[in-house]
C-alpha cells in the first residue's frame, strides 16, 4: 500500500482546520438557536458590539476589529440599516467614510440579545470542566494571535492585543500590504 491513511478518523477529523470549522459550524447553531427571538446572526452581533465599543468607527474599522472584509461588512450594515439597528452617517473631513452608530432600538436590541449570546458560550463549552475551558480558550487565543496575519482579513493590532490578554502571547510582525488588496 501507498502508506497514506485508510480513513477519516486517521485523516480530516484529527486535523485541526477541520475541527476549527466544525467548531464554528457548531457555535453558529447553537447562536442562532439562543438568540433567534432577537433576529440577529453571530457576524451582525459582532459589527453592533463594534460600534457600541466605539461609537462612529467606520465602516472599515469595524471590519478590521473583528476580522471581517469590506464587502461583508457593507453588507452586515445594509440589514441591520434595514432593521432600524444602526445608522451610517458621512464623515464631514474625508466623505468616503461611512461612520457607524447604533440606533436606539440597536442599542436595546443589542442589550436584550447580549445574556443569550453569553448562554450560547456557555453552552459550546459545556463538554468541558472549568480547567479545560479555560486551556481552551488561552489555546485558541494563541492560535489565533500567531496566525493572525495569514488571513485576508486580519484583526487590527488593538484586537490582537485583547487575544493576547487572552492568552494569545506574542504574534509575528504585521504585514499590512496584504491589507490593501481587499
Amino acid at each position: 500500500m501507498s502508506g497514506l491513511p485508510t480513513s477519516l478518523e486517521d485523516t480530516i477529523y484529527r486535523h485541526p482546520g477541520f475541527l476549527a470549522r466544525r467548531l464554528q459550524q457548531i457555535a453558529v447553531a447553537i447562536f442562532l438557536e439562543e438568540t433567534a427571538e432577537f433576529d440577529m446572526t453571530p457576524l451582525q452581533y459582532g459589527v453592533l458590539a463594534a460600534a457600541r465599543a466605539t461609537p462612529g468607527i467606520d465602516q472599515i474599522g469595524a471590519g478590521d476589529r473583528i476580522g471581517l472584509d469590506r464587502t461583508t461588512v457593507v453588507g452586515i450594515v445594509d440589514r441591520l440599516e434595514r432593521k432600524g439597528l444602526m445608522r451610517r452617517q458621512l464623515d464631514p473631513e474625508d466623505r468616503r467614510l461611512r461612520r457607524l452608530y447604533l440606533t436606539s432600538a440597536g442599542e436595546k436590541r443589542l442589550a436584550a440579545a447580549t445574556p443569550a449570546v453569553e448562554r450560547a458560550q456557555r453552552r459550546i463549552l459545556e463538554p468541558l470542566n472549568e480547567a479545560e475551558r479555560a486551556t481552551l480558550r488561552n489555546a485558541n487565543a494563541r492560535v489565533v494571535a500567531h496566525h493572525n496575519d495569514a488571513t485576508r482579513v486580519p484583526l487590527t493590532v488593538s484586537a490582537v492585543r485583547a487575544t493576547r490578554r487572552q492568552g494569545g502571547g506574542a504574534t509575528p510582525s504585521r504585514r499590512r500590504a496584504t491589507k490593501s488588496s481587499h
